[in-house]
């Protein structure tokens, strides 16, 4: 025992052997143990060696072992087979003693049969089962009957299979974009690479034969460097093919949805019609995007495929072109998927080349969730959200895509992106107000944070700076729009309702300075009030507020009031998010 867990830990140590190798040396090693347990275990309780088979199941059964890995094994048995109980106990429990994870089971053939039938996830371990001990009949048996059940009902359970995904998709996210993926459950991660495996040998679903068995290797190896450190599977693809019933009337062949011009609807997927011409009809390409994400449903790969020979587009876009990348971007949720259909295939680097230096970087913003690529789709899709706040909903939802574009380089991002945002806008066919427009909101999409959460709102100043750099209204609202769509795509600590309150009362007062309204006169607490009316001995109150409290202090007038109250919650580690204090002629409060 404790030289197979040696032997495990020495392999995994050796860096002469590539990923692959050193899995496979793990396998054998664990495979030769276990049939010396299993032989043991045997002849310990006088049992029939040919009635028992123990099979490796899931990613140990395609011999993907990590120095962290369970060992997934299944223990069949003939119906007719003796001591069963004991043959498998004394199987478990060497494994047990080694402090190596195990998950067992012990089934006849028609046990573990029936549980396939009711649970898939039985299928996608068994599918890949391997024989590694006993009787090999027996077990490979088991295998092709497991096989034949699921490719006979396979169609039946796809969009169940599909469900499942995209609720584990919701939950943990998609493994390209997180700046802290979970390799194994993240969507396109190595659970994905089982279902892909589980699609192509139910031979009711094609599978795009891309590069996906390469990438799934890379991640392999990083889950191994993971394990090998002692960490789990998180680290701080290609999407699978919308999954749906075919249709009821094959021998009619399947039913074409027009969805645009060019551009129709086939089982769940977006195909291009007869007789369309991706090279004569450059515009084809976001058309059928735009489309795809409008109904909420797939690109089909071979749909990327085509219409990436639409590329180049002629510069600059026209009308057509250019609403159509605007429809695709304000489709919301359903955009993310068929943009990401589109990168991967290397086409919204070819419509946007600065596109590239942002593909899956990450950020060392600990506030930031998602790489710069994906941050944009999603500033993109929470700008949809808020396109009925402003009066060009366009330019929000171009300007959100492209605020960040500027951190693929050096220097100020939002500086650098600015001056890029202006070509690409040019290159996109906007004419030059709306150019200057989308310049603005790049140039200044932190400007409104900054200047709530740094400057005292109080002081005119503040509202003269956003007045000087902000030309109009339309343009102030623009940027609101784009402020709470970045934040929302941020993460929780941008997103919190004093943050908000404070940016909102900016945006009020900046309003009316530009209309020429009077200044809004701020509405005291009954604490501020209470506490302003008295006279003489220092006082204090405190009130509860949406996200925090409220401290009033009154005292009489002395040089360094305000600095003395900040730096005693200070000490007693309360963070103070905004501070005031009123003229001698009252007495002084710090909130």
């Amino acid at each position: 025992m404790s030289q197979l867990v040696e032997e495990r830990q020495n392999i995994a140590r050796r860096s002469d052997l590539q990923g692959s190798e050193r899995r496979a040396l793990l396998s054998d090693a664990t495979d030769g143990w276990l049939r010396g347990l299993l032989a043991d275990a045997i002849t310990q309780h006088g049992a029939d060696p040919t009635q028992f088979s123990l099979l490796a199941v899931g990613g140990y059964g395609r011999r993907e072992l990590s120095l962290g890995s369970d060992l997934d094994v299944v223990l069949v048995h003939e119906p007719s087979a003796l001591r069963v109980d004991d043959v498998a106990s004394s199987l478990w429990y060497p494994i047990w003693d080694s402090k190596i994870a195990l998950d067992h089971s012990v089934r006849t053939i028609a046990q573990a049969r029936t549980l396939a039938q009711e649970d898939f996830k039985v299928v996608l371990g068994l599918i890949d089962a391997r024989v590694v001990a006993g009787n090999t009949e027996l077990g490979e048996s088991l295998r092709t009957g497991i096989l034949g059940d699921w490719r006979a009902s396979a169609g039946d359970r796809l969009v169940e299979l599909h469900a499942t995904a995209m609720a584990r998709r919701s939950r943990v996210g998609d493994l390209a974009q997180l700046l802290e993926p979970d390799v194994k459950e993240a969507y396109g991660g190595l659970r994905d690479a089982v279902l892909l495996r589980a699609l192509a040998a139910s031979w009711t679903v094609e599978v795009p034969r891309t590069e996906w068995p390469a990438a799934v290797s890379t991640l392999l190896d990083v889950r191994d460097a993971l394990h090998a450190r002692g960490l789990r599977d998180r680290l701080a693809p290609r999407v699978l093919r919308r999954l749906t019933r075919r249709s009821a009337s094959p021998s009619k062949g399947p039913e074409r949805v027009p969805l645009a011009e060019g551009v129709v609807l086939v089982e769940g997927e977006v195909a291009l019609a007869r007789g369309a011409s991706p090279e004569n009809d450059r515009g084809l390409l976001l058309r059928a995007a735009a489309a795809a994400a409008q109904a909420s449903v797939m690109l089909a790969p071979s749909t990327v495929e085509r219409v990436s020979q639409c590329l180049p587009i002629p510069e600059p876009w026209n009308n057509d072109v250019r609403q159509s990348w605007v429809s695709l971007l304000g489709a919301g949720r359903a955009a993310v998927p068929v943009l990401e259909a589109l990168d991967q295939a290397g086409i919204v680097s070819g419509l946007i080349p600065e596109w590239e230096a942002v593909r899956s970087l990450p950020q060392r913003n600990p506030m930031h969730e998602f790489t710069v690529d994906r941050h944009l789709v999603e500033t993109a899709v929470h700008a949809g959200q808020r396109a009925r706040d402003v009066v060009r909903p366009d330019l929000l939802l171009v300007g959100a895509f492209l605020h960040d574009i500027g951190k693929g380089y050096p220097g100020d991002h939002s500086v650098v992106g600015a001056d890029m945002t202006r070509d690409i806008a040019e290159r996109m066919g906007f004419d030059p107000a709306d150019v200057d427009t989308l310049e603005l909101l790049v140039r200044h999409h932190l400007l409104l944070p900054d200047i709530a959460t740094r400057r005292d709102l109080d002081d005119p100043a503040t509202v003269a700076t956003i007045v000087d750099l902000v030309p109009d209204v339309e343009s102030l609202e623009l940027l609101h729009a784009l402020t709470w769509a970045d934040a929302e795509a941020t993460g929780p600590s941008v997103r919190s309702s004093w943050r908000r309150r404070l940016i909102t009362d900016l945006v009020t007062e900046s309003r009316a300075k530009m209309q020429g309204h009077a200044r809004s006169t701020v509405q005291e607490s009954s604490a501020v009030v209470n506490a302003l009316a008295e006279r003489g001995e220092p006082s204090l109150r405190l009130e509860p507020v949406e996200d925090g409290f409220s401290i009033v202090v009154s005292a009489p007038d002395r040089f360094g009031l305000l600095a003395l109250v900040a730096g005693v919650l200070s000490l007693h580690r309360l963070q103070v998010r905004g501070a005031a204090s009123r003229p001698p002629s009252l007495p002084p409060t710090a909130g």
